[in-house]
């Protein structure tokens, strides 16, 4: 009974994964070209829109960077204290450290996503959304569409 059930799963799930539209080739941003200039283009910005949008990026990533190299810096101290049995007391004392900047670094994201919530509409929204989820042009996204672009110049070449 299990193994006929997972002949049908098998058959079933392909198909069912073919009708969802994949977002990578819906939203592919291109490396090398100015980054605000994709999103002008892949979120349909306005002039206006745009200058808010980069300014607000700028600040973000410029908030971001020191959280994330202290949260670098911790996970270093943390991986260390692991490796060399370091007390639980100490070990507790940088974890707890380690959850506050991911919690300064949530907190500072839902900031921005509010910010960006104030111009842009929701499908534009929506379109960032998914972009960040893959990790947007240096992530799972773009190496998808680098995986896609090198199997479609060997079909051609076929």
């Amino acid at each position: 009974m299990n193994i006929m059930l997972g002949f049908l799963l098998a058959a079933a799930v392909p198909s069912a994964l073919a009708a969802v539209p994949d977002p990578v080739l819906e939203f592919p941003l291109e490396r090398g070209v100015e980054p605000g200039r994709q999103w002008k283009d892949k979120l349909g910005l306005s002039e206006e829109q745009s200058r808010r949008f980069t300014a607000l990026e700028n600040e973000r990533a410029a908030r971001l960077k020191p959280l994330r190299e202290l949260l670098r810096s911790e996970m270093v101290k943390l991986q260390a204290q692991v490796s060399d049995n370091a007390s639980e007391r100490e070990v507790e004392e940088t974890l707890e450290q380690v959850l506050q900047i991911h919690r300064a670094i949530a907190e500072s994201t839902e900031h921005f996503d509010a910010g960006f919530a104030a111009f842009l509409s929701p499908s534009q929204r929506a379109r960032l959304l998914v972009w960040k989820s893959l990790g947007g042009l240096n992530g799972y996204a773009a190496r998808r569409l680098e995986t896609a672009a090198l199997r479609d110049e060997e079909y051609e070449r076929d």
